[in-house]
């Protein structure tokens, strides 16, 4: 057993408050650290892995100088916590000895997949991380080798897009965590300036919504008997802003026509945290259009949906040209153009109100077609009904 010199770094937590690291070097070729939310206690801790350090006679732990100034008075400092030296090292002796080795890598991804589950992470969300991570052991198959260097490349690697790349990594990044916390491994070791991985940043995309002309066609095509049994899921989509995820997700009894509300559990929400949508009622009418054939216990999302989906837009002209979650960024633009409301918006659409999101991704001031959204559009918008929609049809018929 052999020990290298301990040190006490000060660090930031995410919150932004100081965090005393105590760093007590190599046991067995692996580095332990301890954090303290007081100095006073890092200090405890230190001179008591020094003093217990002399007992067993590994002077490496010990000031190189015979006298050293402080040490006198971190020595009353420890005085003044309350504690015993037996006390503040019991945490020492508890991280040698307890110290876990690292199970193989399948067994990581089944307990860190029941973690996920625990905390009521999405199944896409669960599956992709585990997924991602299959990949990383594939190439990388001891955890202790993971770094900078061997995941740098693996998350770069095949020319993925700065968003699939940023993504990997925070998934990555995400895990270690669990296994630092999991005493796997001693610390994250993609943290720190210098194991920092910076990836490219991803250029922005101008943000666009359907017109109302396109609405029109879209809604049109919708209320076809064919189409008709995607009608529930489009308006869910176009008038409430609900994620296409969390609509899959959704059962029928989350809907309630009679008092006008939608309930994301938490469960179905990509946030994990339930959510209820008080719908408009022009969603309100759409949804009873819907409802009216379908009937009260056919599911949302019905079989061969996307093949379905993508005829319905092949029929209304709108697949050649279409923008991925552009029924969500049309509720939010036609919703703040007609409301002014940000607030509420966030609210409905899931978002957490001290975050930009809802300006930085989903509100657009340009449709597809190019023209300027408007308060006058918007307000059109919010004012079609399923009955215009089938006088529509009939004059295309």
């Amino acid at each position: 057993m052999r020990y290298t010199r301990v040190k006490i770094r000060i660090r930031k937590t995410p919150a932004g408050r100081p965090s005393y690291q105590l760093d007590l070097g190599l046991i067995n070729g692996q580095r332990v650290r301890k954090s303290f939310q007081f100095k006073a206690d890092a200090q405890a801790a230190l001179v008591a892995a020094r003093n217990q350090a002399l007992s067993f006679g590994i002077s490496s732990l010990l000031p190189q100088e015979p006298e050293h100034p402080t040490l006198n008075k971190w020595l009353a400092k420890l005085k003044d916590t309350g504690k015993t030296i037996d006390d503040v090292f019991h945490w020492f002796f508890k991280t040698y000895k307890e110290q876990p080795s690292a199970p193989p890598a399948s067994k990581l991804l089944v307990d860190y997949k029941s973690e996920l589950t625990r905390l009521n992470r999405t199944r896409q969300h669960t599956n992709e991380s585990v997924a991602i991570l299959s990949c990383l052991f594939a190439a990388v198959p001891k955890l202790e080798d993971v770094n900078r260097n061997t995941v740098l490349p693996f998350v770069t690697q095949n020319g993925y897009s700065p968003r699939s790349q940023q993504k990997r990594l925070v998934i990555v990044k995400a895990f270690l965590e669990w296994c630092v916390a999991s005493h796997y491994l001693p610390a994250n070791p993609l943290s720190g300036p210098a194991n920092r991985i910076r990836i490219a940043k991803v250029e922005t995309k101008e943000i666009l919504t359907l017109g109302v002309p396109e609405v029109k066609r879209l809604l049109e095509v919708a209320s076809a008997p064919e189409h008709r049994a995607l009608l529930g899921w489009l308006s869910l989509a176009l008038f409430a802003g609900v994620r296409p995820q969390e609509i899959a997700r959704s059962q029928r009894q989350s809907l309630n026509l009679e008092e006008g509300i939608f309930k994301v559990i938490a469960k179905a929400a990509k946030t994990s945290q339930t959510r209820v949508i008080e719908l408009h009622p022009t969603c309100v009418a759409w949804l009873k259009h819907w409802e009216r054939d379908a009937g009260p216990n056919v599911a949302f999302v019905v079989k061969g949906h996307r093949e379905r989906w993508d005829r319905l837009r092949q029929e209304a002209g709108l697949a050649d040209n279409w923008v991925h979650d552009v029924l969500r960024h049309s509720f939010a633009s036609m919703h703040y153009a007609a409301f002014q409301n940000a607030s509420q918006l966030r609210a409905l659409m899931g978002h957490s109100q001290n975050e930009n999101t809802l300006f930085s991704h989903y509100r657009a001031v340009q449709t597809v077609a190019g023209t300027t959204l408007t308060k006058l559009m918007a307000e059109e918008f919010w004012s079609l009904q399923p009955e215009q929609a089938r006088i529509s049809l009939r004059k295309v018929r």
